[in-house]
């Protein structure tokens, strides 16, 4: 018999549906002066999290903070290829988090609004929906 800890017992998430509805909960910054939010929903991958946050890091140094408002805990499977139909869902491939409109992605804190708007205009190329500074 398995142990409830074995990787047999991990409970792969399905696919589900973002809605375009505006929800309230994360929608205001509470740690920052200043926040990313997003405009529009969308997934965004943990590799989409590392790289955003690179680059809002190489651009503030040591001036002002970084807080992240999103954690990728959603997992997304894909099955090897050249795999016939059957055998079960396939093993854990990358790691994400789903966005709704008006969603708090990063907030900084300890700089002026001038440069928030320039380092969250260089952060939003790397995000895959429209976002604007609050």
């Amino acid at each position: 018999m398995l142990s409830p800890k074995t990787k047999a017992n991990i409970k792969k998430f399905r696919k589900g549906r973002i809605s375009e509805h505006v929800k309230f909960k994360g929608n205001s910054c509470t740690f920052g002066s200043f926040g990313l939010q997003s405009k529009s929903p969308g997934i965004l991958t943990s590799r989409q999290i590392e790289a955003t946050r690179k680059v809002l890091k190489k651009y503030l140094k040591k001036r002002g903070r970084l807080w992240l408002r999103v954690f990728p805990d959603i997992a997304k499977t894909k099955k090897p290829e050249k795999t016939r139909m059957g055998k079960g869902k396939g093993r854990i491939n990358l790691w994400s988090f789903k966005v709704h409109p008006n969603k708090i992605i990063f907030e900084v804190g300890g700089i002026n609004s001038k440069a928030a708007r320039i380092l969250f205009k260089k952060a939003s190329y790397k995000i895959p929906f429209s976002t604007r500074c609050v």
